[in-house]
């Protein structure tokens, strides 16, 4: 994979990963396939994404970004999500990083 740097944001299907190194982002891929790395899109602080192959793709919207984050949060066993707005990508780094 072709990443640009690190903390980063995987995002698959319906799911939502924080990344915040190499050793990271190869645990949480070496068990995907083909089919899963061409629906990946990762999302860096700076709000580019990227496919897999580190081209750019158009990014997923706050309101999704926002419902990913809440998800993993609820999968966490935080509680009170649903309180959580997202208005900007690095808000969603930054609640990440803490769980």
């Amino acid at each position: 994979m072709a990443i640009k740097t690190y903390p980063l944001l995987l995002v698959l299907d319906q799911s939502i990963e924080f990344i915040e190194d190499e050793k990271a982002l190869r645990d949480t891929t070496h068990l995907l396939d083909d089919a899963s790395l061409k629906r990946l899109i990762l999302v860096y602080p700076n709000d580019c994404c990227s496919n897999a192959h580190g081209a750019p793709v158009q990014c997923i919207d706050l309101k999704y970004l926002t419902e990913l984050v809440q998800q993993y949060l609820v999968n966490e066993g935080q509680c009170c999500v649903s309180k959580i707005q997202l208005s900007t990508t690095q808000q969603a780094f930054d609640l990440l990083s803490l769980s």
